[in-house]
């Protein structure tokens, strides 16, 4: 069931990039809360390793870094999107 969600957020922001050259503020907030949603539950399951969260993160660190060096030539929503 999480991939088909994750599946459709994924497709969700691909049609938007695709549409507006932009992801929009509103589909990072909902990728968030899901993301937190997703963490509680994990961690009440037993599930939850912090090292696997904070290594999660690093891709989209990382293309954050290189949009900025890059002056966004690699856009930062995807490093956002990567974060979420």
């Amino acid at each position: 069931m999480n991939s088909i969600i994750i599946t459709g957020y994924l497709l969700w922001g691909s049609w938007q990039d695709i549409r507006k050259r932009k992801i929009s503020c509103n589909y990072l907030l909902f990728g968030g809360i899901g993301g937190i949603i997703a963490g509680i539950l994990s961690f009440l399951k037993g599930n939850w390793l912090l090292s696997e969260w904070l290594v999660a993160f690093l891709p989209g660190i990382i293309i954050l870094m290189i949009a900025r060096i890059t002056k966004e030539k690699i856009g930062a929503g995807d490093g956002w999107v990567l974060v979420v």
